[in-house]
């Protein structure tokens, strides 16, 4: 499940970065990077313009900013990304650490988008203080994806990841199935107002 997330966040890159001059935000393009590769080829230069996406040069620049690079987990999930994006001739991936900071977080994004990356993956740390700069992302034209955990409601941006819902109901039939009846049971909460803590919860 995991690799299939990392695929389809590069796939949705190759895909989004070709359609970003129509608005397009969906993550759920099944067209491969080869197939993206002849669509670049055989499509005329795009304008110079802010919403201008730089197919000719062949190769896109992606930027993938982490929440904390002291995370276990982030730091996995940022290596993958490094690991997939090496399958791909023309992707160029270079990660930054928001270190579980929302203003240095902030401040990445806000680089990159200064720095005309083709694309912009976000794996926020807190979902509403990224908000308005992954829409900064939207304005700038840039390709802007949201994921682990995602933050829905943005117009012109896409978001992969994993169902946080249906991951947590394994284990809530599991402990139906293996808890006493009428036992003592103690859920601890993920952090409150993440998306993914918010969903394991209600599972």
């Amino acid at each position: 499940m995991k690799k299939r997330v990392l695929a389809l966040a590069l796939g949705t890159i190759m895909a989004a970065t070709l359609l970003a001059g129509c608005g397009s935000g969906s993550s759920d393009s099944k067209e491969t990077a080869a197939e993206s590769k002849e669509t670049e080829t055989a499509e005329e230069p795009a304008e110079d313009s802010g919403d201008a996406i730089k197919e000719s040069k062949g190769t896109y620049r992606v930027a993938y900013i982490a929440r904390a690079q002291s995370d276990s987990f982030a730091a996995w999930l940022a290596n993958e990304m490094l690991v997939a994006a090496e399958e791909y001739d023309d992707i160029e991936l270079d990660v930054f650490d928001g270190q579980a900071d929302d203003e240095k977080e902030n401040a990445a994004i806000e680089n990159a988008i200064t720095s005309k990356y083709d694309a912009i993956i976000v794996q926020p740390n807190n979902g509403e203080a990224q908000r308005p700069y992954v829409e900064q992302i939207v304005k700038a034209g840039i390709v802007a994806i949201t994921t682990n955990a995602r933050i829905d409601g943005i117009e012109g941006a896409s978001s992969v990841d994993a169902d946080p819902y249906a991951q947590a109901a394994v284990n809530a039939k599991a402990a139906v199935e293996q808890v006493l009846q009428n036992a003592k049971v103690v859920v601890l909460n993920g952090p409150s107002g993440n998306f993914h803590a918010d969903e394991r919860r209600k599972a």
